[in-house]
């Protein structure tokens, strides 16, 4: 059960949150699990997500910012939501929630 309390901004935290790894291992995981929509018809694509990462680590509130593009968002949310938990951001020590905003590029291979 998710806590529905206001997240705690990113700046205001002692320790960010952070994917298992770091981050190289978050865009290697990222690429590894990236499926390119085949209706999609263009060859690179900037999609900004948002998401919530919770107290436990979990990320929840998923969000994408290309509606005209309903494929893309789709894979976002799905990729997004198939990740490992992450080592959540704390405040004197106590985890806390935060709202994360991540850019994620599609590129087509030809």
């Amino acid at each position: 059960v998710t806590d529905e309390k206001k997240p705690v901004d990113i700046s205001a935290v002692d320790t960010k949150p952070e994917f298992p790894g770091g981050e190289t291992a978050m865009y290697k995981w990222i690429a590894e699990n990236l499926k390119f929509p085949p209706q999609c018809d263009v060859e690179r694509v900037r999609v900004n997500t948002q998401f919530i990462i919770e107290e436990d680590g979990s990320l929840n509130n998923i969000s994408a910012d290309k509606p005209y593009l309903p494929a893309l968002n789709t894979e976002v949310i799905r990729i997004l939501s198939d990740m490992p938990k992450w080592k959540p951001a704390t405040v004197k020590g106590r985890p806390v929630r935060v709202l994360y905003e991540l850019p994620i590029t599609f590129k087509l291979k030809r």
